[in-house]
C-alpha cells in the first residue's frame, strides 16, 4: 500500500468507528446510569487501594488519583477523628499522592493550617475532593460527605 492509500484507510476505519458510536449514543440508556452518582463505587483512603497509581507526572487518570488521595486522605482524617492534621501526616498523605515530599501541597489551595492541624477548607478543599472523585466517577464516603454537608470544618 502506498501512503495515501494507508491514510485513506486510516480515514475510513475513523468514519466506521464513529458511525459505530452514534449509533450507541443514539439507542442506549447506559450512559444515564454513568452519570448516575449512586451507581458509582465508593473510594476509602482509608482502606482502598487507588485503581491506578498515582503519578505528578502521569496521565489524566494518574493525575486525578493524585489529588484524590491527597485531599481525600485529609478529609478522612478531619471527618473521622475531627482533629488537623499533623506535619507528619499530611507530608505522608503527600507522599501517598505521588509526590516526593510534602512541598506538594504548595501546589494547592483549600487548606487551612491551624494550632491543632491542617484542615481542608470548607471552599476550595471540598471543591477539590468532589471535583476529582467525579472526574474519575467514584463517590466519596458516606460519613465524610456527611461532614462536609453539615458544615465541614467550623473554626
Amino acid at each position: 500500500m502506498t501512503i495515501q492509500e494507508d491514510l485513506r484507510q486510516i480515514i475510513a476505519d475513523h468514519r466506521a468507528l464513529g458511525d459505530r458510536l452514534e449509533s450507541l449514543l443514539e439507542n442506549s440508556d447506559w450512559i444515564g446510569e454513568i452519570d448516575d452518582e449512586s451507581s458509582w463505587p465508593v473510594f476509602d483512603p482509608e482502606t482502598d487501594e487507588p485503581y491506578v497509581r498515582p503519578d505528578i507526572n502521569g496521565n489524566r487518570a494518574q493525575l486525578d488519583w493524585v489529588s484524590i488521595m491527597l485531599w481525600s486522605k485529609l478529609a478522612a482524617l478531619n471527618a473521622r477523628e475531627r482533629r488537623g492534621a499533623s506535619r507528619q501526616e499530611y507530608i505522608q498523605f503527600s507522599k501517598d499522592a505521588g509526590y516526593r515530599d510534602g512541598r506538594g501541597w504548595n501546589a494547592w489551595s483549600g487548606y487551612l493550617d491551624l494550632s491543632d492541624g491542617r484542615w481542608i477548607d470548607n471552599e476550595d478543599g471540598l471543591t477539590n475532593l468532589r471535583t476529582y472523585y467525579r472526574r474519575q466517577r467514584r463517590a466519596i464516603p458516606a460519613d465524610i460527605v456527611a461532614w462536609a454537608d453539615a458544615g465541614g470544618f467550623a473554626q
